[in-house]
């Protein structure tokens, strides 16, 4: 091979393309095609109560309180109209929340099929009218639940009568994840290490179809 010439200039690095400028012109299917591809991989998505004292005209303190969650908003949501309508086939606003006077709006978009809901406190589960009006919660979004993730035992709650953790509650539950009870609400991977069989569940159960899958899992960080 002949060495190379000292006096002649080194070739240009290629640049790195960092836009498509012909995406635009792409077919519509294609364009949704690598839209639905862009899509995030299933999340767990934390949902837990933010309260805020907001203090009135007439001198009182109105307590006001949100489901809200640590996982951001997928990102494809927000990089054009196009793909958020694809985005918002699957992303559905999820878990609004009842005050004395009016619902505070949802603010968590959730894929049902896909994402796991974890739930971080107890609190937070639908309950008998005793301790907690259900009319207070949204009972609709607790129905499209399929996958589950809690930081407690699952007979601990099947045995507290007033949880109302059963099948009319949760008709579309197919998984529980009981997580490591040291693991505070951010964003990770769920890595399953084993099961679970609970003589409860399974009578709480007995009815349907199916009865819902317990794994034992543990949070594992997402680099």
């Amino acid at each position: 091979m002949a060495p190379a010439d000292p006096l002649k200039p080194a070739a240009k690095e290629p640049k790195t393309l960092r836009r498509f400028k012909l995406f635009p012109k792409l077919p519509t299917e294609i364009r949704l095609m690598i839209w639905t591809l862009l899509l995030p991989p299933p999340r767990v998505v934390d949902i837990r109560m933010r309260r805020k004292s907001i203090p009135t005209s007439a001198g009182e303190i109105l307590d006001v309180g949100r489901f809200i969650s640590s996982v951001d908003h997928p990102i494809i949501l927000h990089v054009c109209s196009e793909s958020r309508r694809v985005a918002r086939q699957h992303y559905k606003l999820s878990f609004p929340k009842k005050t004395n006077t009016e619902w505070s709006p949802a603010q968590t978009y959730i894929d049902f099929d896909n994402d796991t809901v974890w739930f971080d406190n107890l609190r937070y589960f639908p309950t008998t009218p005793s301790t907690n009006s259900p009319k207070t919660l949204p009972m609709a979004e607790f129905a499209k639940i399929k996958k589950l993730a809690m930081r407690h035992e699952i007979d601990r709650v099947l045995l507290d009568s007033t949880k109302l953790f059963n099948p009319k509650h949760f008709p579309a539950l197919e998984d529980i994840y009981v997580v490591d009870h040291k693991v505070y609400p951010h964003e990770i991977l769920l890595v399953v290490y084993g099961t679970y069989t609970s003589e409860t569940l399974e009578k709480v159960w007995e009815k349907e179809k199916k009865c819902p899958t317990v794994y034992l899992a543990s949070a594992g960080e997402i680099s």
